[in-house]
């Protein structure tokens, strides 16, 4: 079984949960393709894909929303130093900004913190939000991403939400399925084990 996800989900969020799937399905093998290109389920051999996108998807595919896109900005506690645990909006001109593909930061800048985008940022630019996402636990500034993505870090005190504004973003994680798998029997285990573990 093939699923295709991007690098900083499979790195954030699947590699961490694949050991509750492996124990509870040792008679499926699971190969990670983990690429930012959209994988054709036939020429690609993909089974089952996890995409960031908006409906309506292709009519011969079947998608099942798996995470909701909430925005928010995190950083490494010892960032802030002696400054309160949450910020204030206008706290954000003294730090760099970790910056990702998606380029989110001005959108969360005017949506959530309700300020203008300053004419002067510092800022770190990444080719992944996994990459952004690790610059800010190792307290190279702020970073903005999906929450699932950094739940485990913020449950673990390798970070913190820096601001209490969250960002509805545009697209949201699909698990995406042929309508008429190649392996109907654990492509859906697998769909419905992602699903299951999405809660």
């Amino acid at each position: 079984m093939t699923i295709s996800a991007t690098p900083s989900f499979a790195s954030k969020w699947l590699i961490s949960h694949l050991p509750k799937f492996t124990e509870a399905h040792p008679d499926i093998e699971l190969r990670v393709l983990a690429t930012e290109n959209l994988s054709n389920f036939q020429s690609d051999g993909v089974d089952i894909a996890v995409r960031q996108a908006r409906p309506p998807f292709g009519p011969g595919l079947v998608a099942d929303l798996l995470f909701e896109q909430e925005v928010v900005a995190v950083c490494n506690p010892s960032l802030l130093g002696r400054l309160p645990r949450k910020l204030a909006p206008e706290d954000l001109d003294r730090f760099t900004l970790l910056n990702d593909a998606h380029d989110l930061w001005p959108e969360f800048i005017e949506r959530a913190l309700k300020r203008p985008v300053p004419a002067i940022l510092k800022r770190v630019r990444f080719s992944q939000t996994s990459l952004a996402i690790d610059a800010a636990i190792a307290g190279q500034g702020l970073a903005v991403a999906s929450r699932f993505l950094v739940e485990q870090d913020l449950q673990a005190g390798r970070l913190l939400q820096a601001f209490d504004a969250v960002m509805r973003g545009a697209l949201d994680f699909f698990v995406v399925t042929p309508r008429k798998p190649r392996h109907p029997t654990p492509t859906a285990m697998v769909r419905e084990w992602l699903l299951a573990h999405s809660e």
